[in-house]
């Protein structure tokens, strides 16, 4: 009573609303007032520059059409210091290669010269030469020179000062003109999905055959995972997916895939009236892990309602992306709980509501384990 405290970061910040500040190194000091004295503590944070996030348009397969200019897009990247859409400091550079080959900047140069190959079959123009001369975010690359019914992998290298990001994408040349599907995520798009947390993804078919009068759409999807090194297909869609069959939107339900895997989403674009319009595209991301190999326990499992002082405490929970969240909640009705504590701290002090007249006034508490990301682990007390 009588005592305030105040906690400043940068200008109009919040405490964890570190993506307000700029790169460089901020006072951060603590001030506790009273009627007599005050105290002043104080610390130093750094904000180090992030690395720049490098992204293709289409995602990391696509099919596109022989003997056209294709288009590059790089616009999807981003620098996460400044935002989506502003592209200040950062420069593009683009490769192209055989899938076969491996990019000159990946090896060293006595590795680039292709051994018993003649020229016509090396690289993306029929030579070494692997850069395009284009720079900049859009780019357009001529597939005159390759070859049709092949692999071949286009990287982007976006840099800022000495930090750099790459993307690569699969682009499969074919005959004629392909239905240009794309996928995009729309929720759950973090660096790892969340298995608990519903994920949807959209295909897109963007070229002018796209949206022809004729034009009468067919979206096939499927799941791969990878197992030993290769993809296989465990999953019905029926189980996992929570939008129709032969939908341009694709949703995996929580808790339908497993934590920490790698997975493969394709989706296959067809004209119902035009049997050679098909378009290809894929979508590769990994499952976050999530909090394990932990309990949480009660100091004891019984006492007076509003006055018995419990410990809660857990214990052993592990999970790469840390600090971890603690969660203390009392389920109510309709779905409803009332929280008791939430924060990073492994032990809560609380006294408890009465439990339940109809359960002998037992009192079942659920805790939530979260990561850092929003992966969450459930488990619950019963007191």
């Amino acid at each position: 009573v009588g005592t305030t405290y105040s906690i400043t970061i940068g200008l109009g910040a919040e405490l964890d609303d570190f993506s307000s500040l700029g790169v460089g190194i901020y006072l951060v000091e603590f001030i506790a007032h009273s009627q007599e004295f005050y105290f002043l503590d104080y610390g130093f944070i750094e904000v180090l520059p992030s690395a720049p996030v490098a992204f293709i348009a289409g995602g990391p397969e696509v099919s596109r059409e022989h003997n056209s200019n294709i288009t590059l897009d790089g616009s999807p990247s981003r620098d996460l210091d400044i935002g989506k859409g502003s592209y200040e400091g950062l420069t593009f550079e683009w490769s192209c290669k055989r899938v076969e080959e491996t990019f000159h900047d990946e090896s060293d140069s006595s590795n680039r010269t292709v051994i018993g190959r003649d020229a016509a079959s090396r690289g993306c123009f029929g030579n070494e030469e692997q850069k395009l001369k284009d720079t900049g975010r859009i780019v357009f690359l001529d597939t005159s020179s390759m070859q049709i019914n092949k692999y071949y992998d286009i990287k982007l290298t976006v840099k800022k000062r000495d930090l750099s990001g790459t993307f690569v994408q699969r682009v499969e040349i074919v005959d004629g003109t392909p239905l240009y599907a794309e996928i995009d995520c729309l929720m759950n798009c973090g660096l790892e999905v969340l298995p608990n947390v519903k994920a949807t993804f959209v295909a897109n078919c963007t070229n002018s055959p796209c949206y022809t009068k004729s034009a009468l759409l067919s979206y096939h999807w499927r799941l791969f995972q990878e197992t030993n090194e290769a993809w296989s297909e465990p999953y019905q869609m029926q189980e996992i997916r929570g939008t129709r069959a032969n939908s341009n939107f694709f949703t995996i339900n929580p808790d339908a895939i497993i934590p920490g895997r790698k997975y493969r989403l394709t989706i296959d674009v067809e004209n119902m009236n035009d049997d050679s319009s098909k378009g290809f595209s894929a979508w590769l991301f990994e499952s976050s892990t999530i909090p394990f190999g932990g309990s949480c326990t009660a100091s004891k499992l019984s006492g007076v309602a509003i006055q018995t002082v419990f410990t809660l405490k857990c214990a052993n929970w592990n999970d790469p992306n840390t600090p971890l969240l603690y969660e203390f909640l009392v389920p109510l009705a309709e779905g409803l709980s009332a929280i008791l504590s939430y924060s990073y701290s492994t032990a809560t002090e609380i006294v408890l509501p009465p439990g339940e007249f109809v359960k002998n006034y037992s009192l079942t508490i659920d805790v939530v384990v979260a990561s850092s990301i929003g992966s969450s682990s459930s488990t619950s007390l019963t007191m």
